[in-house]
């Protein structure tokens, strides 16, 4: 959907483009009493051997009320496309919040059946010089931690 108002926006885009490069060729030429003469059209008379230039010239363009409203169309299709790009973003996002909200409801669990099996739980010590005892304390710390997190995450 966002692609088609794309390629439309991109086509309306290059006919703007095209109609503001438009030229004409104007033809200027002194005729033999010195009068000079612009015409889209070259000199008729074949007789006179008048120095005739050629010049572009662009075509002037007149902002009508069409143009107004392609361009405030053009806007609001800008507006729609960053909307959706943003919801998408915001989607993926949630996404990711759900499938950690759902990794740490696995661990929470799996922390409280640990803690909630065992009067005493080895924990590896942080310095790695080997592993303690966890009390009775830090045990019962570590339990309602867990059911904090558990209903937080699941």
């Amino acid at each position: 959907m966002i692609l088609r108002y794309l390629l439309l926006f991109v086509f309306l885009y290059s006919l703007d483009v095209i109609a503001t490069s438009q030229t004409i060729q104007i033809y200027s030429w002194k005729d033999t009493s010195g009068q000079v003469h612009y015409s889209q059209f070259p000199p008729e008379s074949k007789v006179n051997n008048f120095d005739v230039t050629i010049e572009e010239m662009p075509l002037p363009i007149l902002k009508t009320e069409k143009d107004e409203k392609l361009k405030n169309w053009s806007v609001e299709i800008d507006k729609y496309i960053s909307e959706k790009k943003n919801l998408r973003k915001n989607q993926k996002q949630q996404v990711k919040m759900k499938k950690r909200y759902k990794e740490n409801c696995e661990i929470a669990q799996k922390n409280l059946i640990l803690y909630n099996s065992h009067r005493r739980v080895r924990i590896r010590s942080d310095d790695m010089q080997g592993s303690y005892a966890m009390s009775e304390e830090q045990r019962l710390e570590k339990i309602k931690l867990a059911e904090e997190s558990i209903k937080s995450f699941c």
